[in-house]
């Protein structure tokens, strides 16, 4: 497993089951048989396994890009090797051949690189942004490495309908701030400013890996959900102005005449107390809202409630409402 911590120097590293790669102290592959595969000839060096495979196991191109691990490259790992005249292997200041009892022929435990679809595993690629990289994606957690593609797609898919679950969560606090105040609002409101946090940090986390995939999943992942809850113009939104519109019809369906008839007005008074009404509100084009009736409810109204934006087409009578 790879350590975070920064080292300047071989000499930081105990030499024994780690080694100095990459700024940092990387366990040494089969550390356990160290010293026989240094007795039998073997060379330990810091390098780019990718690179490896494709250029015909070329020990001078593959450790190029690791510079002898003064380097920040997160593709460089520890590989043994049968010694090339023009790189020399990793130095080992406590070898001591004369120590060493035969255990018997490195081949019995020496493994040959293989090619996969990533090697190793980080949580972030120092060098900026990687579309595929050869080395893995640790997703959020140690356990969650993302080292085959179907691994790589689900984290993906997880990534978009994470994201989406923000957005869903920022919907739901705003519809908190409609219930009466008290304790149990307080509550909520907290609890789920919490989770809040918590998802937007997490997604944060996943957008720092600098993973090309992972970062556009997660933005069209935002994307859905701001559509659906809370664009002005969202799925959510539209379907409440809708249920809000079928109320007022209802309300409204009652006909005229009836209404008349039960008041015991006629047509003529009718349209002389629509006309006065309309006066006495200046002309207004829409029904007036009813004034508060209390001060308390001028609080619960004005400081209590959330207040949403302007709706189009709005017209200054009708604001008193918003």
């Amino acid at each position: 497993r790879r350590r975070l911590q920064h080292v300047d120097s071989p000499a930081l590293c105990n030499n024994e089951t780690n080694f100095f790669c990459w700024y940092q102290c990387l366990d040494i592959p089969n550390s356990d048989h160290t010293m026989d595969y240094l007795q039998d000839g073997y060379s330990l060096y810091c390098l780019d396994p990718a690179i490896l495979l494709s250029s015909d196991n070329s020990i001078p191109d593959a450790t190029d890009p690791c510079e002898e691990g003064y380097v920040h490259n997160s593709n460089c790992m520890g590989s043994w090797q049968l010694p090339d005249e023009n790189v020399p292997g990793y130095d080992f200041p406590y070898f001591d051949p004369s120590l060493i009892e035969d255990s018997g022929p490195v081949s019995e435990y020496h493994t040959e690189l293989e090619e996969q679809y990533c090697y190793g595993g980080t949580s972030m690629y120092m060098d900026g942004f990687h579309w595929l990289g050869t080395t893995c994606v640790i997703f959020l957690f140690p356990e969650w490495v993302l080292s085959t593609p179907a691994r790589f797609v689900w984290a993906s898919i997880g990534s978009i309908f994470f994201a989406v679950l923000l957005e869903f969560t920022l919907f739901k606090r705003r519809s908190i701030y409609a219930m009466s105040p008290g304790k149990r609002r307080l509550i909520l409101s907290a609890l789920v400013y919490g989770i809040q946090l918590a998802m937007g940090y997490f997604i944060m986390l996943v957008i720092m890996t600098y993973s090309g995939p992972l970062f556009v999943s997660t933005i069209f992942g935002m994307m859905i959900g701001h559509c659906l809850f809370n664009a002005q113009d969202s799925l959510m939104r539209t379907l409440e102005k809708r249920k809000e519109v079928e109320k007022e019809s209802e309300l409204r369906a009652t006909p005229l005449a009836t209404t008349e008839h039960q008041n015991g007005t006629t047509g003529h008074d009718s349209n002389r107390i629509s006309n006065d009404e309309e006066s006495d509100y200046g002309g207004c084009c829409c029904e007036p809202s009813k004034p508060p009736q209390s001060a308390n409810d001028v609080v619960v109204t004005e400081k209590t409630k959330l207040k949403d934006s302007v709706p189009e087409g709005a017209t200054p009578c009708c604001q008193y409402t918003l």
